[in-house]
């Protein structure tokens, strides 16, 4: 029985692949791979990150087209969103305002379009709950990869060159207005209260003897 890695876009999923890849018994999926899609009582971990943080991220990963570790070039709908909008928090106010272009961005550009919510609902979580054996936190992954080797006797480094983690290069604009940050809760609403049901999995998984 494999122990599946589910890729939740723009998660740190990139950092823990390099580091565990080619391990035995370790399914690593690309991020087409749902919930759902893993047979029930198979095992399965997977990272999660704070909604907002994730949008950003997403921008600016989708921004410069993957690079440098990878190279994906922008699709026709990707292109006009970022002509029109520089930065997430352009994006994010235009959001707000109900902005057509905005409105159509946020369904073009990769990452921003798949949210939380496309992996797995609440109730399928909850439902596979014995089967979830750990839930990485992106603002804590060095410390829960830690605890994840030592709970399930894996070996691996995560990777420090920042190009192998995927990390935003200095030079991005990172920053949401409060008018932006509304907008963005607003619009994540729901992965807001999933986060919030992975949190209290993760506390619980990681207070288990």
């Amino acid at each position: 029985m494999a122990l599946h890695f589910l890729h939740i876009g723009k998660t740190g999923g990139s950092a823990v692949k390099e580091a565990i890849a080619g391990r035995p018994g370790i399914a690593l999926h690309e991020h087409g791979k749902r919930l759902r899609d893993i047979p029930p009582g198979e095992p399965v971990f997977f990272t999660v990150r704070e909604p907002l943080a994730r949008y950003v991220s997403a921008f600016n990963s989708r921004l410069r087209a993957g690079r440098p570790r990878y190279d994906v070039p922008w699709s026709p709908g990707e292109a006009k969103a970022f002509a029109a909008f520089a930065t997430p928090d352009r994006l994010a106010v235009a959001v707000g305002r109900r902005d057509p272009a905005a409105i159509a961005a946020m369904a073009a550009i990769t990452h921003i379009n798949r949210p939380l919510t496309w992996w797995f609902s609440a109730a399928e979580l909850a439902g596979r709950a014995r089967d979830v054996v750990a839930i990485l936190l992106q603002s804590e992954l060095a410390a829960d990869f830690d605890w994840l080797k030592r709970r399930l006797g894996l070996s691996g480094e995560l990777p420090s060159d920042p190009v192998a983690a995927h990390v935003t290069p200095a030079g991005f604009d990172r920053t949401l207005s409060e008018e932006g940050s509304a907008a963005i809760r607003g619009w994540y609403k729901d992965d807001i209260a999933l986060f919030q049901a992975c949190l209290e999995m993760r506390r619980a998984i990681m207070s288990r003897r």
